[in-house]
């Protein structure tokens, strides 16, 4: 089922022989898996505790929300990650352990300035001549801009086939070189 986090009419759990109805929303004590076709939208920051983990192979939604804890986060190769009015997937999912597949789906969708910081298969080279950090990232999955406040590429992206950067004509790309993907431009898929 889909809808928010912390209704009670959507979980099931499974009592070790069947899956049944659960009688209250997840909590930081449970191990949480999205299955694929549902979305789930968090109300709140969520914590995941130590040794629990939180798999997503459908959608989240985090409007903005944070996922901290010492457990552990999971994205699978296809779901979704909508990140709502948090800046970065580095500043969303605070988790002791976080792993995001390069081939899932990354939605920048927020109303405040994001940059692309965190996202998976990252690889970091420092610069000898003044000591700037670059980060290059290859993934399989696909991108989304629909941030009108933009979005900045703080990284080299490379997108494999299947993979696919898509900017909505509301959003805008930031090269951080000062150039600039909107307009009639951005409602095309490169």
């Amino acid at each position: 089922a889909s809808g928010n986090l912390t209704s009670t009419d959507i979980w099931e759990y499974y009592n070790g022989a069947t899956w049944v109805t659960a009688t209250s929303a997840p909590s930081s004590t449970n191990n949480i898996t999205i299955s694929a076709g549902h979305t789930i939208a968090l109300q709140g920051n969520f914590t995941v505790g130590t040794g629990k983990t939180l798999t997503v192979a459908g959608t989240i939604n985090l409007a903005g929300n944070v996922i901290s804890g010492g457990g552990s986060f999971v994205l699978n190769s296809a779901a979704s990650l909508k990140l709502g009015n948090n800046v970065s997937i580095a500043a969303a999912i605070t988790t002791t352990t976080s792993t995001l597949n390069a081939a899932a789906n990354y939605f920048y969708d927020g109303t405040v300035a994001q940059h692309t910081g965190g996202l998976p298969a990252s690889t970091v080279s420092t610069s000898t001549a003044n000591g700037s950090q670059n980060y290059t990232t290859t993934l399989t999955g696909n991108i989304t801009v629909s941030n009108p406040e933009g979005v900045t590429m703080n990284q080299s992206i490379k997108l494999n086939t299947p993979g696919t950067l898509t900017v909505k004509s509301t959003g805008k790309l930031l090269f951080g070189d000062g150039n600039v993907a909107s307009g009639t431009i951005a409602s095309n898929t490169y």
